[in-house]
């Protein structure tokens, strides 16, 4: 799926499954190089299931509310790529 906003100013990040088809493939869908991952605290789920790289740690913790856990986990292989304006997502 592929969502383009004009106007929007969500951070860069993306997330990827940690295990199966998807995990070790280095960068994911035309991701930087070198977006260092963080930790989400709150649910050691969510780290266990996905890496979560961003080069916007803080504004990417403030989005990552109860409710937004909560969906990820439900899901079981996501790559989500996020910027500026646009959003990729596919299981």
């Amino acid at each position: 799926m592929f969502l383009h906003r004009t106007g929007t100013t969500l951070p860069d990040l993306e997330i990827q499954t940690r295990s199966g088809v998807s995990a070790g493939i280095p960068g994911g869908m035309g991701s930087p190089v070198g977006i260092p991952k963080i930790e989400i605290e709150g649910d050691p789920r969510l780290s266990e299931r996905y890496s979560i790289m961003t080069a916007n740690p803080d504004s990417v913790r403030f989005l990552m509310n109860r409710n937004a856990i909560d969906s990820l986990l439900t899901t079981e292989v996501l790559h989500l790529r996020n910027t500026r304006r646009w959003m990729l997502a596919s299981r």
